[in-house]
């Protein structure tokens, strides 16, 4: 399944193209969806647009909310919210060609990647953009170069997507509610391990646009706090590497070290790392001395990075707790 996620403020206008011709692409495809229009907290009548064609529709899903809290938070909610095994999130004003989700899905499903983000500044791209939102793209790109050590070309391009468990580990961690969010989500990913990869797209200004003049400032102090929270090991999961039994089908339990963990897997360290799609099962010592029993298959392996990133399968809510007093433990330390 393809979860596709909506951010909608004040978007009854402009939503009704988006939703009937991104309904007519996915009732094409040979996979089952989910469109989910998170409406954060308009005043006018987005809701009602959305409601109507949940009544026409039966993957189409309104998540509503009262007020208004920001772009992240609403993206947030949305895959929060999802189920898909793959989950994609894009603007309401349709900038981003819907071409782009079949090349976005087979880096995906290909395991090349586990997020997958569009670029307008990829050599193929084809980008239409006013002087002043080229003279915004460029003056954040250029801030946030020199505040952040991210390598993307365009973290901004509102068009990316996930593997489901990958999208839901790495939202789950997030807090920004604005516009930058994008980049707490990337470098939240980078933390944890996951692989991005860039892709170009077909990208265009559609009237309607909600940035307003006060936004490169907020955007700006954004980046400051994601640079101190960053520097503070905030996002930083293990500040040191966890001791932990791995065991793989064909051989008996060996110590390895993680250097990452989260709700949804672990990034181990391994000298020869199996290949995707192998069983595994972990186990982890918690404080109480009991021992956590986990099982996980390889979700990706990288021989120069020299470690696999494990997704844990079917997790139980007391072992999601378990894993979240570990991590509490952990970054009190």
């Amino acid at each position: 399944m393809l979860s596709i996620v909506i951010p909608a403020y004040n978007e009854e206008k402009r939503l009704p193209r988006t939703l009937v011709e991104t309904l007519s692409y996915l009732h094409a495809q040979p996979y089952t969806s989910e469109l989910l229009v998170v409406d954060d907290g308009s005043r006018d009548g987005t809701a009602e647009v959305v409601r109507q064609f949940e009544k026409e529709s039966n993957i189409v899903c309104l998540l509503r909310g009262e007020t208004n809290q920001g772009k992240g938070a609403s993206v947030r909610r949305g895959v929060l919210h999802s189920r898909g095994d793959y989950v994609l999130f894009m603007d309401a004003d349709l900038a981003t060609s819907l071409d782009a989700v079949a090349l976005l899905l087979n880096e995906l499903t290909s395991g090349s990647a586990d997020l997958v983000i569009g670029s307008r500044k990829a050599a193929t791209s084809q980008v239409t953009q006013s002087l002043p939102r080229q003279i915004l793209s460029f003056g954040f790109s250029w801030s946030r170069k020199l505040l952040t050590n991210l390598r993307f070309e365009d973290t901004q391009c509102g068009f990316k997507g996930f593997r489901g468990a990958v999208a839901r580990a790495i939202f789950g961690e997030s807090r920004l509610n604005g516009w930058s969010f994008d980049v707490e989500v990337l470098m939240i990913a980078e933390r944890q391990g996951w692989r991005a990869k860039e892709i170009p797209v077909e990208w265009r200004d559609v009237d309607g646009s909600k940035v307003s003049a006060f936004t490169p400032v907020k955007m700006l102090l954004d980046l400051v706090r994601l640079r101190r929270d960053f520097r503070s090991r905030r996002h930083q999961r293990l500040p040191t590497a966890l001791a932990l039994s791995v065991r793989s089908p064909s051989g008996e339990p060996e110590l390895r070290f993680a250097s990452n963990l989260s709700s949804g897997g672990v990034f181990v360290v391994m000298e020869n790392p199996p290949a995707v799609g192998t069983p595994m099962n972990v186990s982890i010592a918690l404080p109480s001395g009991d021992v956590l029993s986990l099982d996980a298959h390889v979700a990706h392996s990288s021989a120069a990075a020299r470690g696999v990133g494990l997704e844990f399968v079917q997790l139980g809510s007391e072992q999601r707790d378990a894993i979240l007093q570990l991590l509490k433990r952990l970054e009190s330390h």
